[in-house]
C-alpha cells in the first residue's frame, strides 16, 4: 500500500519534477511550481516538506529540472532551462543542517 509523504506540492503546469535521497538518506524533490513560474526545491524533515533557497528561474513548457547532491559535503546542486535567460543553469545550494 503506498502512504504520502507529507502533503502534496505547489501547482504544476508541465510536471517537471525530481526527487533524490542525500547523503544522510532525506528525500529532496525539485520541481516547476506552475503558480510561481519558478523552479523550486525541498526536503523532507521527517513530518514536512520545507524549502531550500528561493524559488529559482523561469519555467518555459517542456523542460525539466534535476538535483544532485555532492558525495563528500552533502550540497545540493540543481540544473534547469532558464526561460529568462534561454539557457541552461547550474546552481549549487550549501547545505548548513
Amino acid at each position: 500500500q503506498w502512504t504520502p509523504v507529507g502533503t502534496s506540492q505547489g501547482t504544476t503546469n508541465n510536471g517537471w519534477v525530481s526527487m533524490k535521497f542525500n547523503t544522510t538518506s532525506q528525500p529532496w524533490i525539485a520541481y516547476a511550481d506552475g503558480t510561481l513560474n519558478s523552479y523550486v526545491v525541498k526536503y523532507f524533515n521527517v513530518t514536512s516538506w520545507l524549502s531550500v533557497g528561493l524559488p529559482q528561474g523561469n519555467t518555459p513548457i517542456g523542460v525539466g529540472i534535476d538535483i544532485a547532491f555532492h558525495p563528500q559535503n552533502n550540497n545540493a546542486y540543481i540544473v534547469f532551462t532558464d526561460g529568462t535567460a534561454s539557457a541552461y543553469r547550474v546552481m549549487y545550494f550549501k547545505i548548513r543542517f
